[in-house]
């Protein structure tokens, strides 16, 4: 731990600024032991004369235009007046170009490829149509949305049918929340026929739909709350919570069958973290924590009868990253008189990239490839694996070296002037490489002999598993995607087409289907659950299956860090599977009998093994035997440069969300400025406005955002928006300021802004959110000024301020927050601590948070506007405990009618989840406490001149507020390292 430690030190982050505060140069230093020269890794970014980020180049590009080589930047960017971007020129995923209407929305765009999109909208801006045109082929519509009229299905307004690539998904009807009751999909008849919803009767578009529905329907309690799901084969799932709103309980009554426990018990943490859980199986599991970090250091697994099934242990070195595993109830083997333990050992470069591993594996492994090695039922027959692992200066994996009973060595031939890659074959070139990937950066052939077609939309449609003379015989599987690029099912042709099989992926469950010829064969029913830690899969075989295996079979997984599959047990606690995997994917030990291993469909990270060898993660595939993705990130730099890079080279201790970013992805995401996703109709976007502050906008549909861990389950009419600023608790000092009258800061000077308290913060950059409530147009107390606050506060200096009572009905919904400067700050209500959301259903009191009238404005300092989707602020405030740790700032702003259901807007329990998650982002998650929100909601940057560099509120002239939360810029003192990393 101590070697790893010092490896680290004397290697920091540092940034170059301009006159603007703006980062052109990125310094890190990186060496993988202590014996070698620290190398220099430099990174350059340039800007508009506006401030967006024009151009950024990686490393390994820099130091070739240091020595002279005319290079093309990563990344490139032309922006309209009004800051959009209109074209982006990417070295990985090649040019796009794109177009917005005065709204906003996305209108057109165009890839490298020359395929072309365009989106129309109706007269209050909601989605109506995509039309697609593939290079050289005939425009068609591919989606169209219709809306409803029905008040009695509360379907007014409301999306209701929505036809996309795969068919169409209708809302039957919607809750008063907003949330669904009911959805039915059909499937197009011809799969392999491309959807097109032109013309505009309706009841013409059903000739191409498959006349099979599939319903899913839900209930729901007071707070939103999901309380039963019933699927499209009758199984219904029954969640039980506590009343912190922690679920306690969850139940599994399959189709004709009685009402079955899944989980049980389980006991949570102050911090929210689960302790203790019993399983369905009588399966007990118990987790320790690390006091000081909150990491899980410990994970016991016991069976019914007390026999210990697993004991995980884990630890770490300072910053996070897993130095070691074991497992305490694996005993130590020998083989060929070497000895073989449970042990797992990691160690980092000082970029925290994996630089070597080692473990156990299956003896009969001679190399890495897409196939699954063959299982064993010995543990006799597993031997110690080691593995190192060089990278280049982008990031690129360029070698791997494993030694174990067959010893091999893996070499990635890189493109000159990008991040695309191939496997070295013997005389494969860098000048080579381009030719084997498309204009936007998809690869085409997975291995010789195995071409990849993509379609329009940079999806992947087919591989070619086996090619034969005669095409129709080749063995494939194709995959097929609903709206929001989720695939929906998939399909394999193999034995020449003399079998096939159909996987068709639906809310809660799966239908498996095998045939031989026309005949099914085989057809089972999976049903899905994910209920506390968890993982449970319910097979129900309707057609054929194995003899031995009795249906339904309940299968509960046990997991890691990074929700890989490691041990299958069946309903009475018996192991059926146990599978180990390699650092970067790829299976290391895999055991289970013949007629039980077929069955296990989900395994490294959690996700689903294709029969191609690749990992469906949402929005890309993952190639483990290459530790690369097969396509460019669809979220653009948002997770670093290199767009084929798999979470840093860190795969033990992150893991990838959506298949678009890692998750704790800040710790690179910073520097890189900014460009748009490749989703339509949405964007995340990322600028380094100055030293250790960053702005994060996104935008999205529920579908686009789901991928990034926000989870909403009501429908909006337009896409929402959440914008925050990270500032570094090292670089920046709180406080909150006020002045003797309420003060609107879209119309005030920035050095007002700056002026205000005792300690003012004039000549420096500044960050300014909107405060706490007050008393707004003096309806809280009439006899008081306007900006008098409602609950205790301080401004900066120590200064006392008169405030209004807390309403008595809201007394354990304010918390106070204090800053800088001795300031203090009372709001209401805490939205999220120890990385768990605090506001996730609605109290008892129902009348105390909802209006009768969800248009009308509440009073100062309630929460009747709890319920109804509204503009919101927030702040994440950090105990200053390791660097890295973020104060956040946040709106989310609304358009359309306010408190409309349909309301991009934000309830107070979606907003608790937003927060929540971006709470996540830190190593020690803060408090988060609400803000003053509609339209008070404002996030202002000014610099140190007075200069307003960044401003968005909810109202375009913004309107006055009593009270900010202000951050101000004081940098280190000298001798006082700057660098982010320990």
């Amino acid at each position: 731990m101590k070697q790893q430690t010092n490896l680290y030190t004397q290697t920091p982050d540092i940034g170059v600024y301009d006159n603007r505060g703006l980062l052109i140069r990125g310094l890190r230093y990186n060496r993988a032991s202590l014996d070698d020269a620290l190398q220099e890794l430099i990174s350059q970014n340039s800007y508009t004369d506006q401030g967006f980020i024009k151009q950024s180049t990686d490393a390994r590009l820099f130091a070739r235009m240091q020595h002279g080589e005319s290079v093309v930047p990563n990344i490139t960017t032309i922006y309209s007046l009004s800051g959009q971007p209109l074209k982006t020129e990417s070295v990985d995923a090649g040019s796009s170009w794109q177009m917005g209407t005065c709204e906003g929305h996305f209108c057109w765009g165009q890839d490298s490829e020359g395929n072309q999109c365009w989106h129309q909208y109706d007269n209050i801006g909601r989605p109506v149509m995509v039309t697609e045109q593939a290079m050289d082929q005939a425009s068609c519509v591919s989606e169209r949305f219709i809306y409803g009229s029905d008040k009695s299905l509360n379907q007014n307004s409301r999306l209701i049918a929505h036809y996309d690539p795969a068919g169409v998904e209708k809302n039957l009807a919607y809750m008063l929340t907003g949330q669904p009751a009911g959805i039915s999909r059909q499937l197009l008849a011809d799969m392999d026929t491309p959807a097109n919803w032109a013309g505009e009767d309706e009841s013409a578009w059903q000739v191409a739909l498959n006349p099979e529905s599939f319903q899913t329907n839900w209930d729901y309690d007071a707070t939103g709350n999901t309380t039963l799901q019933t699927d499209a084969r009758g199984n219904q799932q029954r969640w039980v919570c506590n009343v912190a709103g922690q679920l306690q309980e969850h139940y599994l009554t399959l189709a004709g069958d009685t009402e079955k426990v899944t989980v049980s018990d389980i006991e949570y943490s102050a911090a929210g973290q689960i302790l203790r859980e019993t399983a369905g199986n009588g399966v007990v599991t118990q987790y320790i924590y690390e006091a000081e970090t909150q990491r899980i250091t410990g994970v016991t697994t016991l069976r019914g009868d007390n026999t210990t099934l697993c004991d995980l242990r884990y630890e770490y070195d300072p910053v996070g990253n897993v130095t070691f595993v074991t497992d305490l109830s694996q005993d130590v083997r020998f083989y060929k008189n070497r000895r073989v333990t449970p042990d797992k050992t990691y160690s980092y470069d000082a970029l925290y990239q994996l630089i070597s591993a080692s473990g156990r594996q299956n003896n009969t492994i001679v190399h890495q490839g897409p196939e699954l090695p063959a299982p064993i039922v010995d543990s006799s027959n597993l031997v110690p694996w080691n593995r190192s692992y060089t990278y280049d200066a982008a990031g690129n994996m360029t070698q791997f070296s494993h030694l174990s009973e067959q010893n091999f060595t893996q070499q990635t031939v890189i493109a000159t002037n990008n991040n695309r890659a191939l496997l070295q074959t013997g005389d494969v070139k860098p000048e080579d490489v381009d030719d084997s990937f498309d204009a936007t950066g998809n690869i085409l052939m997975l291995q010789p002999g195995q071409p990849m077609i993509w379609d329009q939309r940079n999806e992947l449609q087919q591989i070619t598993l086996v090619q034969r003379s005669n095409e129709n015989d080749s063995d494939w599987e194709r995959y097929y995607y609903a709206g929001g690029h989720q695939r929906i099912a998939k399909k394999a042709q193999l034995n020449s087409g003399q079998n096939t099989q159909q996987v068709l992926y639906l809310p809660g469950m799966e239908i498996r289907c095998t045939r031989a010829g026309e005949n099914v064969s085989e057809q089972i029913v999976t049903v899905n659950i994910s209920a506390g830690s968890a993982q449970l899969r319910v097979l129900v075989w309707e057609t054929g299956g194995d003899t031995s295996i009795t249906s339904p079979q309940w299968r509960y997984s046990l997991g890691n860090l990074i929700r890989s599959q490691n041990i299958e047990l069946d309903e009475a606690g018996n192991v059926l599977t146990i599978e180990e995997y390699f650092p970067f994917g790829g299976t290391a030990v895999w055991a289970g009998n013949s007629s039980e291993v077929k069955y296990k469909y989900v395994r490294y990270s959690g996700k689903e093994l294709d029969r191609s060898g690749l990992y469906y993660y949402g929005l890309r595939y993952y190639m483990p035997w290459c530790c690369r993705w097969v396509s460019a990130d669809p979220g653009g730099i948002a997770d670093g440069l290199n767009l084929y890079c798999m979470v840093h080279n860190n795969p033990v201790s992150y893991h990838d969300i959506g298949g678009m970013i890692s998750d704790e992805a800040k710790n690179e995401i910073k520097g890189y400025g900014c460009k748009p996703s490749q989703g339509k109709n949405s964007h995340f976007i990322v600028k380094d406005i100055a030293e250790g502050l960053i702005h994060v906008s996104i935008k999205g549909t529920n579908e686009q955002l789901s991928p990034l861990g926000f989870k909403f389950s009501r429908e909006t009419s337009e896409p929402r928006t959440i914008e925050y600023l990270a500032i570094s608790s090292k670089y920046y000092r709180s406080s909150v300021v006020g002045g003797s009258t309420v003060i609107n800061p879209v119309t005030s000077a920035g050095k007002d802004l700056q002026a205000l308290g005792k300690v003012n913060a004039l000549n420096k950059m500044t960050v300014v959110i909107n405060g706490g409530f007050y008393n707004m147009g003096q309806k809280a107390a009439g006899n008081e000024p306007e900006n008098t606050p409602i609950g205790p506060t301080v401004y900066n200096g120590n200064t006392q301020v008169k405030s209004l009572p807390v309403p008595s009905q809201y007394a354990n919904d304010y918390h106070s927050l204090s800053l800088g400067y001795q300031s203090k700050l009372s709001s209401a209500p805490l939205l999220s601590s120890g990385g768990q959301p605090r506001f996730e259903s609605l109290p008892a009191n129902d009348a105390n948070y909802k209006l009768k009238n969800p248009r009308q404005i509440p009073e100062p300092g309630t929460l009747t506007h709890a319920a109804h989707p509204n503009p919101r602020a927030a702040i994440i405030s950090t105990r200053k405990i390791v660097d890295e740790g973020m104060q956040r700032l946040l709106i989310g702003k609304s358009t359309g009618e306010r408190g409309a259901l349909s309301s991009n807007g934000y309830t107070l329990s979606e907003w608790s989840m937003v927060v929540n998650r971006i709470n996540q982002l830190n190593p020690i998650p803060g408090t988060a406490l609400n803000l003053d929100g509609g339209g008070s909601a404002y996030i202002g940057v000014i610099g140190s001149n007075g200069e307003k560099i960044l401003e968005s509120s909810q109202l375009e002239g913004g309107r006055a507020a009593a009270n900010f939360i202000r951050f101000s810029h004081y940098p280190p003192q000298a001798g006082q390292s700057t660098s982010t990393r320990l």
